[in-house]
């Protein structure tokens, strides 16, 4: 089973942003992604990104993972100024990002060598992982022998190896069809419940917004910044879907996002 340690509540924020604006240079001309965003993730707390194209969405986690500097604003990280790529933030883009020539239990187990474990600690915790997401019989198959669905386990499953405190999700599910997509929905919400992760999840999806994210980060155009953000305490139940509180609730975060 999966043994990480769960956070206790608090309001204190895990994960911050504070006046963050970012630009681009395109071809000599400079562009603004993001305008003075402010947000924050609470220990143990899934939050969730929504907004039009091209506002800045997938910005917001390049940051928070250390691999993009903003021009202004601050960044924090377990109450630390963000510097640096950080051991304990990992990011699962929407294209999954495995290699292609490697197995599946090769995928999960590269970043574990990368930090220095041993070949028999990463087979040990790769092993682990696989049989909590239910895909250790695929552990000697290639990407290309995957559907889409396992493919996106297998994402997950490498960065849980890694043990991090804050996964950040660039619309994770966006290229399943809608069964695939409501399974995987269902494994991530039992993985949050079990392991209390901090989880950052971007989506254009208005109900995956609704039914996961206990608050909604709701942007705006580019430049993108928060314009609202949306309390939903009944966010990771699995029966929430079919209940009225859903649909008005979709239907609220509708208003805003037109």
């Amino acid at each position: 089973m999966m043994d990480f340690i769960k956070n206790h509540k608090s309001t204190v924020p895990f994960a911050q942003l504070k006046s963050l604006s970012v630009v681009y240079d395109q071809k000599g001309e400079q562009v603004e992604a993001v305008r003075d965003v402010s947000l924050d993730i609470r220990p143990g707390e899934f939050g969730v990104i929504i907004g039009p194209s091209g506002c800045g969405k997938s910005t917001l986690l390049y940051v928070l993972s250390g691999l993009l500097k903003p021009q202004e604003g601050e960044v924090y990280i377990d109450g630390q100024a963000l510097t640096s790529r950080r051991n304990d933030t990992t990011l699962i883009l929407q294209d999954y990002g495995l290699l292609p020539w490697k197995t599946v239990e090769q995928n999960v187990a590269l970043g574990l060598l990368i930090r220095g474990y041993s070949k028999g600690e990463a087979r040990k915790r790769v092993n682990t992982i696989l049989t909590d997401l239910a895909i250790d019989a695929l552990a000697k198959r290639f990407p290309a022998q995957l559907s889409g669905g396992q493919r996106q386990r297998v994402a997950i499953a490498r960065s849980l190896a890694l043990k991090p405190r804050l996964l950040l999700m660039d619309e994770p599910f966006s290229s399943l069809d809608a069964l695939t997509r409501e399974s995987l929905q269902g494994l991530l919400l039992d993985i949050w419940e079990k392991t209390k992760l901090s989880i950052l999840l971007v989506t254009h999806n208005i109900e995956e917004a609704v039914f996961m994210g206990q608050r909604i980060f709701v942007m705006s155009k580019n430049p993108g910044t928060i314009i609202n953000i949306v309390d939903n305490p009944m966010a990771g139940d699995i029966s929430y879907r079919g209940k009225k509180e859903f649909y008005d609730g979709c239907a609220y975060l509708r208003s805003l996002l037109q």
